[in-house]
């Protein structure tokens, strides 16, 4: 049951748009709207032109521009201060706030949409049963990794951390506890008050009538979707906050993982004062599973150095060095900024800054004079720096892609139409058009679809055996290695001596089987699509008895895959505990020792390859089989516009065409297929695998 709540907002009628310096940044997206302006024309002319079939796939290709939206998705510490810059690039300080409870899991998406002209509501998920039980039951997943190393001491404080959790939401939500787990509360208006009764510390209370209360259903909100008004860019974006990694149960990086895999761009917000530290070694995980055109670092709080113009350039030196060191992704992307700078130019306020950040702003645009205005100190936050890169990322990634995707299917429509125009032309000649029957028509059209669906059934399968293969050889491989190592140490400083053995190793050779997979899946889906498309033209040819001039069907792009984000997830050998010596305190020789922890390391990683195995490789099954149906019911659109068209009386055709309006069809069409060529260098630059 969903729980449907209006909550008044007394400031709705009072918004207004944001300052103009907020477009500062904004030419990406002014440039990518235009494009994406300039084809909605064509298909326009092309939706004129066209069959009752073949409009609605135009009508849908429409569509599929004007809902054109990009996640973008900001992970970090907690006190990275990324909350604080979300509400800054969504224009409203203070929106969300920055005070989350420490306890909970909260994935909080800004909806900006441009269609939206006043606040479009909220809405709140919650843990189900098994999420929670999972959670205060074992301690979440360090629990069980404790637990099953043995770490007593360690499993029991944070099931006693785990059971206090519960007895504060318990105590806030009295005997409606569980009847939420699972739910959803849904608002029309909403304002700061609803926002922190879910994500925000509260203290116990009783009573279930008083639901104004601060941090009410904190404890057991798993997501928040936030919907707002978009006036300041031509685009909608979702701005996804993500909880900080570094929490006990590690809840935050799994929900923060899948978060990621469903977005193209991933901001990493750290602190200028501790850029990239030990602790962030999480972070680096995960940002190395990503292509490094998908990867922003923001690097927050500059305010807080004392001089930013010379401190900057050995804070970015020393963060280049530690993702060298760790694998992180090459030739990063970094901007500096500060949050608060941006805030106070959005409040009007930056007379107001604190003293050192004041000094620090002055410093950092070298200026003497005490009077800073809202749009320089805009500038200086970095938030329109970002807006560019990000508007850059999605211009020339996903934006590029939908408009080649989309001008490749609508020549194909355009195709069409001029097979069309052939058939029109033959009939008015009273030639006989068709060479088969209805029922031989149906028949061969099943014949291509029963070929692309098998061929493409043979294709995955082969490649993800292949993938399957050479990541079961680099886990054994991994696994015999790490085995060696302990053995070695053993043996020079026997079982006293703590020891420690890095994964890294496994998940570089993962993340290269999926890249290879990537480019061999590429390949091979492109091979079957154009075969598909051979064997429609040659349908074509056996259902008409017409030679379509330059008559050809483009394929379809191949969408992109996830990123294996899940190789970041942590096991037990990222642990920073003395899991060790608990552990092999219970083993008895070396040899038992050493089998004991293979198959402990193999249990924890066998986790992780198999979400890539298994539920990663679905995902990109059903992404293809998706692609193509959608080519299939869009060619069978073509198809019935022909035969619509190859069945209409010389009397009617008439009625409709005369020469002259044939001739102008025909030049009409070849100008629309000129207009829909795909500028094939900026695909494939498009398509270039950075990793």
């Amino acid at each position: 049951m969903n729980i449907a709540t209006t909550f008044k907002n007394d400031k709705a009628d009072e918004q207004t748009a944001r300052p103009a310096f907020m477009r500062d940044g904004s030419e990406p997206f002014l440039e990518m709207e235009k494009s994406f302006g300039d084809l909605q024309e064509v298909l326009s002319d092309v939706e004129c032109l066209s069959g009752a079939e073949s409009a609605r796939e135009i009508q849908k290709m429409r569509k599929e521009l004007e809902s054109f939206l990009q996640e973008v998705t900001f992970i970090g510490q907690i006190k990275a201060g990324k909350t604080t810059l979300v509400n800054a690039m969504a224009g409203r300080p203070g929106l969300l706030p920055s005070d989350v409870n420490p306890w909970t899991s909260v994935v909080t998406s800004l909806h900006m949409d441009t269609q939206r002209g006043a606040d479009g509501g909220a809405e709140f998920s919650f843990f189900d049963e098994e999420e929670w039980n999972r959670l205060v039951s074992s301690a979440g997943r360090l629990g069980e990794v404790s637990q099953r190393v043995g770490a007593e001491d360690e499993h029991d404080r944070l099931i006693e951390q785990a059971n206090k959790m519960r007895q504060l939401s318990q105590a806030r939500l009295g005997s409606s506890f569980e009847k939420l787990l699972g739910q959803r509360h849904r608002y029309s208006e909403f304002d700061n008050d609803v926002i922190r009764r879910y994500v925000c510390l509260g203290d116990a209370f009783d009573g279930e009538d008083d639901d104004d209360r601060q941090g009410q259903y904190a404890d057991i909100t798993k997501t928040a979707d936030i919907y707002l008004p978009m006036d300041f860019l031509p685009s909608s974006l979702i701005l996804r906050d993500t909880p900080g990694l570094n929490d006990t149960f590690l809840m935050r990086e799994q929900v923060t993982i899948r978060a990621i895999r469903n977005s193209r761009i991933c901001v990493v917000v750290l602190s200028a004062q501790q850029a990239m530290n030990s602790v962030d070694l999480g972070l680096i995980r995960l940002i190395s599973s990503i292509k490094s055109r998908q990867v922003v670092i923001f690097v927050n709080r500059i305010d807080e150095l004392h001089d930013p113009g010379i401190q900057l350039s050995e804070v970015k030196a020393g963060l280049l060095k530690t993702l060298e060191e760790h694998n992180g992704p090459e030739n990063p992307t970094i901007i500096f900024g500060s949050a608060m700078w941006a805030t106070a130019a959005l409040n009007d306020d930056v007379a107001d800054l604190p003293a050192n950040s004041g000094r620090a702003l002055r410093a950092y645009l070298d200026v003497t004079d005490e009077l800073v205005s809202p749009r320089e100190c805009w500038n200086a936050s970095g938030v329109p720096d970002l807006y560019e890169c990000i508007g850059q990322r999605i211009q020339h990634g996903p934006g590029e892609k939908l408009i080649n995707g989309i001008r490749k299917r609508a020549n194909n429509i355009v195709l069409g139409l001029v097979a069309s125009n052939k058939v029109v032309g033959l009939v008015a000649n009273s030639n006989e058009i068709l060479k088969l029957s209805d029922d031989r028509v149906v028949s061969r059209i099943a014949q291509v679809e029963a070929f692309a669906r098998k061929a493409l059934e043979q294709a995955l399968t082969n490649t993800f055996n292949k993938f399957g293969s050479r990541i079961d050889r680099a886990h054994i491989s991994f696994l015999n290695r790490a085995v060696d190592a302990l053995l070695h140490h053993l043996e020079s400083f026997g079982e006293g001596e703590a020891w420690n053995y890095s994964p890294d190793g496994l998940r570089v050779l993962a993340r290269s089987a999926y890249r290879a997979l990537t480019v061999s899946l590429k390949k091979e889906v492109d091979t079957v699509f154009s075969q598909v498309a051979e064997e429609l033209v040659s349908a074509y040819g056996d259902i008409f008895d017409v030679n379509a001039e330059n008559f050809s069907i483009q394929v379809p792009e191949i969408p992109d895959l996830p990123p294996p984000v899940t190789l970041a997830k942590t096991i037990i050998l990222d642990v920073n505990t003395p899991w060790w010596k608990t552990w092999s305190r219970n083993r008895r020789g070396y040899d038992a020792l050493a089998s004991d922890f293979r198959e402990l390391i193999a249990d924890e990683t066998d986790s992780i390859l198999n979400d890539l195995k298994l539920v990663q490789l679905e995902e990109i099954r059903k992404t293809m089989n998706e692609t193509l149906q959608q080519f299939l019911m869009e060619q069978q659109s073509i198809l019935a516009d022909v035969l619509t068209q190859s069945r209409i009386s010389v009397e009617d055709l008439n009625k409709l065409f005369g020469v002259n309006q044939m001739e102008a069809r025909e030049g009409v069409l070849e100008m629309l297929v000129e207009e829909l060529q795909v500028d094939v260098s900026v695909a494939n630059e498009t398509d270039i695998d950075d990793d």
